[in-house]
């Protein structure tokens, strides 16, 4: 029996916290068998951590704008995502963006429309059963329907996805 090698594309701005970045060649090691690729901001607010990193698309690092709608708000998303997505066309997309952001509702519908084979899974820590107003609620529901599976942070936000009618697969914390 054969085993398919799979792209594997995590989006984040987790990388952009001090000494987050440097775990990268530590899923890369640990995902061998598969091809492993990132796509971080270049800057967070003034925080311009990955202008100190060249993107290095040969070892599967590529950086994108973040733009703010409003400032320090949900309402941020990637340049040039699309031109990415198709380049690296991945068979699993890893988000940790919360579902109610709106770069998860780009993600999900930019992969739903042009990667429609490709599986998607969101990471969230939320453990605050909150009503999101116009235009997040939208981008939530979209992100629940879109996403293949959810991986709860938490027990909390475990609880949130099921309070929310999140009815797919889903899984406790796998970081520990």
């Amino acid at each position: 029996m054969e085993i398919s090698t799979k792209k594997i594309l995590m989006i984040s701005r987790v990388f952009l916290i001090p000494g987050a970045y440097e775990q990268y060649p530590l899923f890369k090691k640990y995902s061998k068998d598969n091809s492993f690729s990132i796509i971080v901001p270049k800057k967070l607010g003034n925080v311009p951590y990955m202008e100190d990193y060249q993107e290095e698309a040969d070892a599967g690092v590529y950086t994108s704008k973040l733009v703010f709608l409003k400032k320090n708000s949900p309402l941020a998303f990637f340049t040039h995502l699309l031109k990415l997505l198709i380049k690296i066309k991945p068979d699993i997309i890893y988000s940790e963006e919360e579902p109610w952001y709106l770069t998860s509702f780009q993600i999900c519908l930019l992969s739903k429309i042009f990667l429609p084979k490709t599986k998607i899974i969101i990471f969230t820590w939320e453990n605050i059963c909150r009503k999101n107003k116009f235009p997040l609620n939208l981008f939530e529901k979209f992100s629940y329907y879109a996403a293949s599976k959810f991986i709860a942070g938490n027990e909390g936000a475990k609880g949130v996805l099921i309070k929310k009618g999140y009815n797919k697969e889903y899984e406790k914390n796998l970081k520990k």
